[in-house]
């Protein structure tokens, strides 16, 4: 079969259920629209926060280079953590000030009024047990009011006024009117408002709020939210923005503040070293009268003079060791106050201090939902123990390695200042106290530069951060998106239908198609009859009858006194319109056929308007002649059912006189009986005719009727029974093979409508 001819084929059902598709399509849409009625729209906010990059960012350009000095490398994806950690989104929360909700009620769905309400609440006290709680505020006039709360899930009201304190113990509260109140305050309509802790704002910030970075090679971070009130949106995405760079200003401040304090107190130590040193040298030159020394012994004391830098630079970090040990055993409170960076340059333990923050920030957010005995907070707290141990541990083993390296060096300085023993004691001396003096002198000046760049680092108040572009109300919600509900229900309304109108095809137990069929009994099957539409109503039954009675020319069974009886399983399977079509195509033949009624419970030719009974004639010996014969509106001659108690008279006698005399008459006799299933009247016929042609009809003939016809067979081992399938597609043919509309003779191949008219007539019946 043809590949397109079988797609048209199998898309017959939609074609034919196009009303059922627009009608289940249109009902998704109607329940998608409601939807929509019902859905609280969002509105979305977006801001974009370029992050400073060291290596192109405005902290390398030569004016701000040195001032970040403790400056990390930013790491994208852990600043799009900080961003969206519990300590910033709660300093949000504190600003924005969201701690109370204000939403009206509608018959609807609630909306939320935030800073249009008409009304402000004043929480003077509150019992924590109402913190999250819904209270129903409903307006009775301009001046009086009635408070509902919950206690214990029983509705309480109250009557209370507007600027007047409502004391209940375990709340006190005064509402206000606003600016709003004339413009937006109805009467007998009811309006909410909630008293959020801090836990509950956090947690509706962080459901509807996102952020990530724009490409992982660009240190670009977009931060979005979504409310149900567009400025709402547009103040958290900004508040966020700002809060994380006035976040990053004060921990660099602070850092250069205590970088500060430990700068100036080494100062004081190495200022009056150095002011020691100059004394003694001065003392000694004057003493000495001492200019200058030999130019021989500058390479020695270069590398003296180095091996000495090295030798203080490991002091200092021996210090700073201590200190920070000291600072470590007796802060109880823990890191967080903690500089991120240290002056001995250990970047093991800069990370180490980091994570130890970071693990401190998730105790203090998980503190924010559960109590010290849950078991993520005991978890965090062994977790930051077991770093405490590490950290310290760090420092002993630093501080040994520092130790061993001091004391090499002071080994090797020994080693190297051995090489002027040999000098006179006078230049000697003047060696060490010029050496001691440049020392001190060199570590004097580093420390007062770094103290003057911390101190313009904790003065600037100035970000490397910059906020791209800052949130703006969004005009159009993002959801419920509309346009895409609709074309989603559509589309299902559509896949529904479609589903549904298969299932129903191939699950209605009815017979389809020849192919079926054949699938279902073992009898052979000699035509198909297409159903014949409105507009091609004679010209098509003519064409297909004139196939079928071809069919029976072909098989030699168009003899003179032919016999055939109509038969089928079940009332309604055509079998008086395939009688009466049949034998219209064999007299164009050139046959004379006539149609024997012998439906005796439901005849098909009522019309007919002889009173005589033929079954009485040949019970008294008469002949059938002419006068017992009818004829139909189509010339037909019919041999009518009386419907009377002599019906039951009938006997295999009275056939064989009625078929002997019938064929007499006429070449052709064609028998139209009961259905087989209703009553077996008609089964004496079976063996008396020569042929039994016997109907299915397409979507009408059940599958469980199917081997009807070959039980009978079996039974009474009959040979001449064959199968046709009546009422099949128009544009099946003969063969029962779907050969598509355009293939019959009365197509006319027109215009665009006229085909247009051809193929609805075809496929929607």
């Amino acid at each position: 079969m043809n590949e397109i001819d079988n797609i048209k084929r199998l898309l017959i059902p939609a074609v034919k259920g196009i009303p059922i598709i627009l009608g289940i399509t249109l009902i998704a849409i109607l329940l998608a629209m409601k939807v929509i009625i019902y859905k609280v729209p969002m509105y979305q906010s977006f801001s974009l926060l370029r992050l400073d990059d060291k290596s192109t960012g405005l902290s390398e350009t030569n004016l701000y280079k040195d001032f970040d000095v403790f400056f990390t490398p930013q790491k994208i994806a852990a600043e799009v953590e900080v961003l969206k950690s519990g300590e910033l989104i709660s300093r949000v929360a504190g600003i924005l000030k969201y701690d109370i909700s204000y939403y009206r009620e509608g018959r609807i769905r609630r909306h939320e009024l935030y800073k249009n309400a008409p009304f402000e609440v004043e929480f003077k006290h509150l019992s924590s047990q109402y913190y999250d709680k819904e209270f129903l505020l409903d307006v009775r006039s301009s001046n009086e009011f009635r408070l509902g709360y919950y206690v214990q899930d029983n509705l309480v009201w109250l009557d209370g006024r507007f600027s007047e304190a409502i004391d209940e113990g375990v709340f006190v509260l005064q509402i206000n009117k606003t600016s709003m109140y004339k413009q937006s305050l109805e009467k007998k309509v009811l309006y909410v408002f909630v008293r959020n802790s801090r836990r509950k704002q956090m947690e509706n910030i962080k459901s509807n709020l996102f952020v990530k970075e724009v490409d992982k090679d660009v240190a670009v971070i977009r931060i979005g939210f979504k409310a149900e009130v567009p400025e709402k949106a547009a103040e958290v995405v900004n508040a966020l923005a700002n809060g994380y760079i006035e976040n990053y200003i004060a921990l660099r401040t602070n850092a250069a503040d205590k970088t500060g304090y430990f700068i100036s107190d080494r100062l004081i130590i190495v200022s009056e070293q150095l002011a020691k040193s100059e004394h003694n040298l001065e003392k000694f030159r004057s003493e000495n009268k001492i200019v200058n020394f030999r130019q021989q012994t500058e390479t020695g004391l270069r590398e003296a003079s180095q091996i000495r830098v090295q030798y203080n630079n490991i002091l200092m970090q021996e210090a700073a060791l201590d200190s920070l040990n000291i600072y470590i055993n007796s802060n109880s409170s823990g890191f967080m106050e903690l500089a991120p960076q240290v002056t001995f340059g250990d970047l093991l333990f800069t990370e180490l201090i980091k994570k130890m923050k970071t693990f401190e920030g998730e105790r203090r957010e998980l503190l924010l939902k559960y109590t010290l005995a849950n078991e993520k907070v005991k978890v965090m707290d062994s977790k930051i123990s077991d770093l405490t141990i590490y950290i310290k541990e760090s420092i002993r083993k630093t501080k040994e390695d520092i130790s061993i390296r001091r004391k090499e060096l002071q080994i090797y300085l020994a080693k190297v200042e051995q090489q002027f023993d040999k000098l006179p004691s006078n230049e000697k001396q003047m060696v060490i106290l010029e050496r001691e003096f440049r020392l001190n002198q060199e570590m004097y000046n580093f420390l007062t530069q770094k103290k003057l760049e911390a101190s313009i680092v904790k003065a600037a108040t100035i970000s490397f951060h910059q906020i791209l572009e800052f949130g703006i109300p969004g005009s159009e919600p993002v959801s419920p998106n509309k346009k895409l509900i609709l074309f989603v229900s559509g589309l299902l309304g559509i896949l529904l239908s479609i589903s549904f109108i298969y299932l129903k095809e191939f699950l209605s137990g009815k017979i389809l198609s020849r192919s079926q069929l054949e699938k279902l009994t073992g009898l052979p099957i000699i035509g198909v009859l297409p159903k014949a539409g409105s507009k091609h109503g004679k010209h098509f039954d003519t064409q297909k009858f004139s196939t079928l009675a071809s069919e029976f020319e072909v098989r030699k069974w168009l003899n003179k006194g032919s016999t055939f009886l109509l038969s089928s399983s079940l009332p309604g399977e055509g079998k008086s319109y395939v009688s009466l079509n049949l034998a219209k195509a064999f007299q164009k033949k050139g046959k004379t056929v006539c149609v024997v009624d012998l439906n005796l419970f439901n005849p098909g030719f009522r019309g007919s308007e002889v009173d005589k009974s033929w079954v009485k004639a040949l019970q008294d010996g008469e002949k059938i002649d002419y006068s017992f014969i009818a004829k139909n509106n189509d010339g037909v001659d019919v041999l009518p059912c009386k419907l009377n108690s002599e019906s039951k008279d009938l006997n295999e006698y009275i056939l064989n006189l009625l078929i002997s005399n019938l064929k007499e008459m006429y070449d052709i006799v064609i028998f139209d009986s009961s259905a087989t299933v209703i009553v077996n009247d008609s089964l004496l016929l079976f063996s008396l005719v020569d042929q039994v042609i016997y109907l299915y009809r397409s979507k009408f003939t059940g599958i469980k009727y199917a081997q009807q016809a070959e039980l009978l067979a079996n039974e009474y081992g009959w040979k001449n029974i064959y199968l046709v399938l009546n009422c099949v597609h128009p544009a099946t043919n003969f063969s029962g093979h779907y050969t598509g509309s355009r293939y019959s003779y009365e197509y006319q191949n027109g215009n665009m409508i006229d085909k247009l008219k051809h193929y609805l007539n075809i496929y929607l019946r």
